[in-house]
């Protein structure tokens, strides 16, 4: 027998799950001293191993069939004489009973186990994703090592019918530890790193560490249990896509105790204030009522919209809506009457009269009312007559079947109704941590029910889908079949909270990205057209192609492969387009300036849904139409085929064609994609006007010496109040055009004080004008909305007087229109902070993680399983509640042979080898594998329109036992706030409360405070003896908002007098901490001394108020104070130098050398308050500068004459140019044909045309056009 048999042989021992002996352990001892050449756990069985099994398999049977037949060696016989040795230990251990010794057992047991594994069936268990995982030979994992096949390593056991085990679902820590670690978001891992964790622990000393195949297959055991299933989609441009199943996600968010008891399902009236998506207009008004939660619960009695319900005082009105105000459940109702209409006694729905019902009024419901509408008199509710259209004439019912109800009632089965409003969100970003790039279009969703608090928190966000070659429409094609499908037949849940399973409803409230998204989502044509608002009809200049990359580069269908660096040019095939050619620019009038630029400043007409699907409706068609012409052109240009097969293979690829080729947009159940797709504020104002007009003035500082002024004034900023680092001159100048949406924020807070005296006055007070606006459109909670709106328009149009004042062309940028339609966005779906979309920018980074760490052969199918893991990890960890008595997933009989080309399947069976953790048939759920995809799609097939969560009926999870995760996998949560550093959990320690003092200090006495010496009343030290006590005088206090106000900062109080309570500014001297007081043994301040200030009127130059200190000093409670303010010194007034004063350090260390940094002019009592703060924006209200209203018509005309003289000017002066250059010498220029003969026209020092050197092309193409035009 060979090495290679003998091995093999004691491998097949080696996988049976036996108690092993010593014998036994020096036999699993043997293939270490033999030399394996191939992997022991897959090895390719050769011709004489099948031999070999042949006969292996007989002996078995025979040694089954005889277990207690005499073995040739026995150590109570002696071999030479045949003769009994009654004296052996063995003889005397023998069992006299007759019961079969321990060794015959334990080999009957062997022999059939092994007798049983050779006859079985092969089986392909492994997936095709963990060998295309090993890029080489050397990232090969442990699970090869010697360790890994150990035979004293402990068997795990994945007990899934006992939740009370320490570890549960794990088997111990182990597991739980590594499985942790394997599927955090922010800590993407691969298989070396995980080697390299795995040697870590081991080297630290810890034993029984489960290899890497125990733990690939505790996740395939976990996985089905309560992870999310990627689900296999062919687009109907042939891409092949995966997509996480939504509605698992959403069924997990009902099961998460922590997200459910946050999110909100009814919209609410709160009157004037607006702070959440769910008192905004889009839910409370405007949303689909068929998409709303239908129906409340009082008592026993369940409630529905449009049923017909009778109140307490005895009238019948038809609930529409249901909302909160004022913690109490309302309705919106519609008023009933009875009528008798040709003899029938029924109901008719006055939809003009409608009012607001409490929902404390209601009496009975629609069975109720049914069953007891006859004691009471009045005609059956199952009859309504229609809805009045004039005095005789009635519009049929058609909200609902009247003689049933609302289909949602019998949909429920009695349990309750819930909707589930999402913020969908999609956007392209890079696979690769490289400049190289490789565009991955990407799905998210977050809860829009979720306090803004938590809506964009990293582990609310929601992975659906990613691909690098299938576009956004195509992939959203297949994320709209799983929505429809649940928006009709509602999603199964646990509700964590009631603790019982409720239906969901979900819907999309809005559709967020960047605006070439949003313009695709639109089936619109993009910044670069000439109606290229998606929004509303206003026309631009069709000639006007001076926008920026980033507003126009990403609306393209069509995705970039993996290995293509491609710009925005590229087609799918990798061929660049021609650039057009462009043509000399009609030149335009004053009038027509004028014109332009007044519609630009002001919104057209609105788009809306029917009229685009109307005359857009074949965009789409046209576009797959292409794609497929092209394969079509390629079939009836081959050679050598005859035209009649010619016409059967066009015949052939046209019946592949889809038959649904309309944009999946328009099949998302009320949703406008024009007016649900809200301005995106990152893109249009930070990444827009901040970074136009930074880089412009940057630009404009043509000399050093202004530049350094500007980065010390930067690097010397007073950031106190802003909650911002402070400021990096050098990068924020000379990598102007390398800057993140973090650095304008900041950058758009400091302008208008850094840039004074380097920019003219009027940029300057554009830099003002936009950091009014964005203040307004960063205040989180909106306390007064009408208020409010006339502020922000406000704003927004002097903003844009004050654009216009520079130059007309910052208006050839579309976002300078965009941003007019902001104010009614936020009336619809709240302050603009909810649908901001920062958070899904930093989710980007996950998903560029586990792209880095695959082998890049099928990102999506591999993306969408890493982040359905992810969701698994946070579910269990949040003490989600989970299936248990599912079916466990068996392994297949087996598994036919893939195709080349063919990926595995999404799910594989377990591996039988002795690394299986034992599963208790019972304990698992089985898993639906995604479909087999080929490497070339030419046939269409539909996928299943249920995902695997949607085919779970009430019946299977009605007889489900729903289980969390033990506790002490939870705990591991807040071993150094793991949960909420990593995970993203808010389950962080709770801010300190107001008046916490830190850095206390020294004790001193009273008699030495600054407090002492002031000669005011100070209430805290009323009753105490000011000799003896003492008090710490701590350096920072936390205020009600958070912040922490340092001794020196500046502070907003509100101060109570004989007329009210006024809003003032002062500054921190001191902060004390009476030792022994009730505050010192909560850790909190007593009081804080400040200085008393005066508010005068606005600057000149900066447009802010100007503030004087005062030598009075007030003693004030830590509740009076609102928050920190930022003020800065009037340097421009008081002529502060830049000098070389700050200290320089390199390498920590302090050079010799000094920076430049401004040196203010002291004593000085002279300072501005920075109303351009983005913190406590709202606070800062009453301090801000309304300035004086521009005449908009004056300024247009001005700023277009002014633009229409430079033109003039500029052509002269390139005519003036060529003239004294001349033409190409050897080029014939086109005026030659028509006669005309350059000569010199007077001016100075001209030369003669056959001396001129050659002008660049642009001056020859605006001299030759001019020419044509002129004669």
């Amino acid at each position: 027998m060979s090495y290679e048999m003998l091995a093999l042989v004691i491998f097949l021992f080696s996988t049976l799950d036996h108690a092993s002996s010593g014998v036994h352990d020096l036999i699993l001892l043997i293939p270490r001293r033999l030399p394996m050449k191939t992997k022991p756990d897959r090895p390719h069985l050769p011709a004489e191993v099948d031999i070999f099994l042949l006969h292996a398999r007989t002996a078995l049977e025979q040694l089954t069939s005889h277990p207690n037949r005499d073995f040739p060696r026995n150590s109570w016989v002696d071999e030479e004489t045949g003769v009994v040795n009654w004296t052996s230990d063995t003889m005397v251990d023998l069992d006299t009973h007759l019961e079969q010794p321990l060794a015959v057992r334990e080999t009957a047991f062997l022999t059939a186990q092994l007798h049983a594994y050779l006859n079985e069936p092969a089986v392909d268990v492994d997936s095709d994703a963990e060998l295309e995982e090993r890029s080489d030979a050397a990232s090969v994992t442990s699970s090869d090592s010697e360790e890994s096949y150990h035979p004293t390593r402990k068997h795990r056991v994945i007990d899934l019918q006992n939740p009370g085990s320490e570890w549960f679902p794990w088997p111990d820590k182990e597991t739980c530890v590594l499985d942790i670690l394997r599927h955090v978001p922010r800590c993407s891992f691969s298989k070396k790193q995980n080697a390299a964790i795995h040697w870590g622990m081991i080297a630290l000393g810890l034993r029984d560490l489960p290899s890497d195949r125990v733990m690939d297959n505790i996740d395939k055991v976990l996985q089905p249990l309560c992870g999310i299933q990627s689900i296999r989609y062919s687009g109907k441009l042939g891409h092949v896509y995966y997509t996480n199943d939504l509605a698992g996600i959403i069924a997990q968010e009902m099961a998460n105790p922590i997200v459910r008891d946050k999110l909100q399902f009814l919209p609410e009236d709160s009157g004037p204030s607006l702070s959440q998506a769910w008192q905004a207009s889009r839910w409370l008004h405007e949303l689909d009522s068929d998409l709303t939660t239908p129906m409340i619960r009082l008592n026993t009695q369940d409630y529905f919209i449009h049923e017909p319900a009778v109140l307490k005082d005895g009238s019948v009105c038809m609930p529409t809506r249901w909302f909160k105000r004022n913690n109490d459940t309302w309705a919106r109702v519609w008023r009933m009457w009875p009528i008798i209409k040709e003899g029938v006694p029924g109901w008719i729905v006055a939809d003009q009269q409608s009012y607001d019902v409490k929902s404390s009024d209601l009496l009975l419901s629609f069975p109720d009312f049914v069953s007891t509408h006859g004691h009471r008199g009045l005609p059956d509710p199952r009859i309504i007559h229609g809805m009045p259209m004039s005095t005789d004439k009635f519009a049929p019912w058609k909200q609902t079947d009247p003689a049933h109800g609302n289909r949602w009632r019998k949909q429920a089965g009695g349990h309750r109704v819930v909707a589930f409003p999402v913020w969908l969100y999609c956007d392209d970003t890079s696979g690769n941590t490289s400049k190289k790039w490789n565009k991955h279009n990407s799905f998210l969703f977050t809860a829009a029910g979720l306090p803004r608090k938590y809506v964009h928190q990293e582990s609310n966000i929601h992975f659906l889908s990613t691909s690098n070659i299938a576009p956004p429409l195509e992939m959203l094609d297949g994320i709209v079949e799983q929505l429809t499908v649940a928006q009709d037949q509602g999603i199964w849940a646990w509700d964590s909270y009631y603790r019982e399973l409720v239906l969901v409803i979900p819907s999309v409230l809005a559709m967020l990205g960047d605006n070439p998204m949003q313009s695709e989502f639109a089936c619109h044509i993009g910044f670069r057209g000439k109606f290229f608002c998606r929004a509303c009809w206003v026309q631009g200049d069709p000639e006007d192609e001076e926008d920026d990359e980033e507003d126009i580069g990403g609306n393209s269908d069509t995705g970039s492969v993996s290995d293509t660096s491609a710009s925005s040019h590229d087609t799918a095939d990798g061929k660049k387009k021609k650039k057009k050619k462009k043509h000399a620019k009609k030149k335009q009038t004053v009038s027509e300036m004028v014109s332009r630029v007044q519609q630009f400043v002001t919104q057209s007409k609105a788009r809306n849904r029917a009229e685009t699907l109307k005359e857009l409706q074949n965009q789409f068609e046209s576009a797959i139409i292409g794609a497929f012409l092209e394969r079509i052109f390629a079939i009836s240009t081959k050679r050598g085929r005859s035209k009649p097969q010619k016409q059967v293979d066009i015949a052939n690829l046209r019946r592949t064609f889809p038959p649904d080729i309309t944009s999946p947009v328009w099949h998302i159940k009320d949703f406008d994609p024009h007016q649900d797709t809200p301005v995106e504020i990152l893109h249009v104002i930070l990444l827009g006007f901040v970074k136009y007009f930074w880089r412009d003035a940057v630009a404009r500082l043509k000399k050093k010496e202004d530049k350094d002024i500007l980065i010390a004034r930067l690097s010397s900023f007073n950031v106190s109040g802003l909650g911002i680092s402070p400021l990096s001159g050098h990068t924020l100048v000379n990598y102007a055009g390398s800057l993140t949406g973090r650095d304008f924020r900041a950058l758009v807070q400091v302008a208008p004080f850094v840039l004074q005296g380097l920019l003219p006055e009027d940029k300057i007070h554009a830099w003002t004008a936009l950091s009014a606006v964005v203040t307004l459109v960063w205040q989180p909670h909106i306390r007064d909305l009408d208020r409010f709106i006339l502020d922000l328009e406000t704003a927004i149009d002097h903003f844009l007087d004050c654009t216009c004042r520079l130059s007309l062309n910052w208006f050839n940028k579309p976002k300078f229109h965009v941003i007019l339609h902001l104010p009614a966005h936020i009336r619809r779906f709240g302050p603009a902070m909810l649908f901001a979309t920062e958070g899904f920018e930093s989710f980007n980074a996950i998903i560029r993680a586990c792209s880095v760490h695959s082998n890049r052969h099928a990102p999506s199918r591999d993306i969408a399983a890493r982040m359905a893991r992810g969701n698994r990890l946070r579910h269990l960890l949040s003490g989600g509640f989970f299936r248990q008595n599912v079916q466990a997933p068996t392994p297949a009989a087996s598994k036919p042979k893939k195709k080349p080309g063919q990926s595995s399947s999404a799910a594989d069976p377990l591996p039988k080898d002795n690394s299986q953790p034992v599963v208790h048939p019972v304990s698992s759920t089985t898993v639906t594998p995604a479909q087999s995809s080929s490497t070339l799609n030419t046939q269409h097939v539909p996928p299943s329109p249920e995902t695997p969560w949607m085919k779970l009926t009430l019946a299977e999870l009605s007889d489900t036992r729903w289980v969390t995760a033990a506790a002490a996998p939870l705990r591991l949560l807040d071993l150094n706030s793991f949960g909420s550093r990593l995970l993203g959990f808010d389950k962080s320690e709770e801010k300190n409360p107001a008046g916490t003092c830190q850095k206390l200090g020294t004790k001193k006495l009273w008699s030495r405070t600054v407090s002492s010496k002031a000669n005011i009343l100070i209430q805290a030290m009323s009753g105490r003896n000011q000799t003896t006590t003492q008090v710490y005088t701590p350096g920072v206090v936390v205020l009600g908002n958070g912040d922490s106000c340092n001794v020196g900062d500046s502070v907003v109080y509100d101060e109570v007098t004989t007329v009210g309570t006024c809003r003032r500014i002062g500054n921190v001297v001191e902060i004390v901490q009476i030792i022994g007081s009730v505050a010192q043994e909560s850790g909190k301040a007593d009081f804080v001394l400040v200085s008393r200030t005066i508010v005068g009127e606005a600057h000149a130059l900066y447009c802010m108020r100007q503030i004087q200190g005062m030598d009075e000093v007030q003693a004030l409670n830590i509740g009076d104070i609102q928050c920190t303010i930022n003020i800065q010194h009037n340097c421009a007034d008081n002529n502060c130098r830049v000098e070389r004063s700050r200290k320089v350090y390199q390498e920590r260390e302090e050079a010799t050398q000094k920076a430049l940094a401004v040196t203010h002019t002291f004593p000085s009592n002279d300072w501005v308050v920075n109303t351009a703060q983005m913190r406590d924006a709202a606070t800062l209200q009453p301090f801000r500068f309304t300035p004086q209203r521009l005449v908009r018509p004056d300024i247009i005309r001005v700023s277009a004459e002014l633009e229409h003289a430079a033109r003039k000017q500029k052509v002269a002066e390139l005519k003036a140019a060529a003239l004294l250059t001349g033409p190409a010498a050897p080029a014939p220029a086109p005026a030659a044909s028509l006669g005309i003969a350059f000569t010199s026209v007077g001016v100075p020092g001209a030369v003669s045309s056959t001396s001129r050197p050659h002008p660049p092309s642009s001056l020859r193409n605006v001299l030759n056009s001019d020419i044509i035009m002129r004669d």
